[in-house]
């Protein structure tokens, strides 16, 4: 019983940290998104 709660705790850090990677390149793509919107304003 205990090793099954060690499992699931184990899961469930594995999907913040994918989260967190996930949101990470997602602001990433958003600001190249938004900086070829200006630099096609600007052009």
């Amino acid at each position: 019983m205990l090793e099954e709660s060690n499992m699931q705790s184990k899961f469930d850090s594995l999907n913040k940290f994918l989260l967190h990677l996930c949101l990470s390149n997602f602001e990433v793509h958003l600001c190249n998104l938004l900086e070829n919107e200006e630099a096609l304003l600007l052009t």
